[in-house]
């Protein structure tokens, strides 16, 4: 049984906490009687041979119909009757615990009738126990690894929430939305390789696809907006850092300690200097780059950027073909940065890359 499922159906289930102990301790093992489709054939004696072979002597027939029945009084189990058999039906992997469709194995029973299982979902409405434990320790978790990086900025809950209201609650890379989706926060520059914790470094993912991206720099902002039909005029364009919204008044609290002046941009790198540059120098270059692109016309420089690092292509080799881009400007700016990626991926050392050469 998946991890996620063991905490969403048993853990933090407040319908199955409203059932006896005995029915509580069973569930797991009558929850792995179901297909990819959630349903099983409600069938006593072979659930009794099938569950409980080693305790045949101690569960009886009667012991499981009773579980099932409790099951279906608190909103667990939907069952129905067809063709003189009955089938079962446990509720509560609509919302994603379940494969895709294209993946499932063929249905072992019928399919449930669809309006008779809409009323018995809408009478028995999706619940779920609050977790602050779980809450603190995925936000300590969140907060040591900022501190361990030197993580600069940060963002409030109330940003937090805007932001995935701004995108109608989708994932912005496989188009889900919430609730079949939980949204977690995702880096675009991840903090281990220089990004920041301001609100315009973050863009909403779900579990699933921030766990794909891993420590990838994508950011998938202006190209959702087109693919999933959300709202264009306000997309917040990817900068590199953003402004604290709330500076210190007072900068300098120390009288006796010099103020240091800000420190001036660093000149653009080039095309000689890429081999020796640093990763984190790599990134914010490509963030550059790619801004200065699509201001100067090449509207799918970001697209181009993120469909590069999801094949992980070379970072050099990507920096390396934007640059050329941006010089010489040329009609066809994607299939101009493609041809010379094809040549110069293999003219950088992705492990000397990986060591910070």
């Amino acid at each position: 049984m998946g991890n996620r499922v063991i905490k969403d159906s048993i853990w933090k289930s407040k319908k199955l906490a409203r059932c006896s102990v005995s029915a509580q301790l069973h569930y797991p093992r009558i929850y792995l009687l179901i297909d990819d489709w959630s349903c099983f054939e409600i069938d006593l004696e072979n659930i009794r041979g099938v569950v409980y072979p080693k305790l045949l002597e101690i569960i009886s027939t009667n012991d499981i119909k009773n579980f099932l029945t409790e099951y279906a009084i608190n909103g667990l189990l939907f069952s129905w009757v067809e063709e003189g058999r009955e089938y079962g039906y446990f509720t509560g992997n609509e919302e994603g615990r379940l494969p895709s469709p294209s993946r499932r194995h063929a249905r072992k029973t019928p399919p449930p009738p669809t309006k008779e299982l809409t009323e018995y979902l809408e009478e028995h409405p999706s619940e779920e126990i609050n977790t602050p434990v779980l809450e603190y320790a995925q936000k300590y978790s969140r907060e040591r690894r900022i501190k361990k990086n030197n993580c600069d900025g940060g963002h409030t809950k109330e940003e937090w929430e805007e932001l995935k209201k701004k995108y109608n609650y989708t994932c912005l890379f496989c188009g889900k939305k919430e609730p079949e989706i939980a949204l977690t926060e995702d880096h675009i520059i991840p903090i281990t390789q220089g990004g920041n914790d301001y609100i315009s470094n973050i863009q909403p993912l779900c579990k699933s696809c921030n766990s794909k991206k891993s420590t990838k720099i994508m950011d998938l902002r202006d190209s959702a907006t087109r693919s999933y039909g959300l709202p264009t005029d306000d997309v917040m364009l990817p900068t590199k850092s953003a402004p604290n919204p709330n500076p210190n008044p007072n900068p300098n609290p120390n009288p006796n300690q010099k103020s240091t002046p800000p420190a001036s941009k660093a000149a653009p790198l080039s095309l000689l200097e890429i081999k020796d540059a640093t990763p984190k120098k790599i990134f914010e270059e490509i963030e550059d780059v790619t801004e200065r692109l699509y201001n100067d016309g090449f509207k799918s420089a970001y697209a181009f950027k993120n469909t590069a690092c999801k094949k992980k292509l070379n970072p050099k080799a990507i920096l390396h073909a934007l640059k050329q881009c941006e010089k010489h400007k040329p009609k066809q700016p994607w299939g101009y940065c493609t041809d010379i990626l094809k040549k110069e991926d293999g003219n950088y050392n992705a492990e000397d890359f990986m060591r910070g050469k």
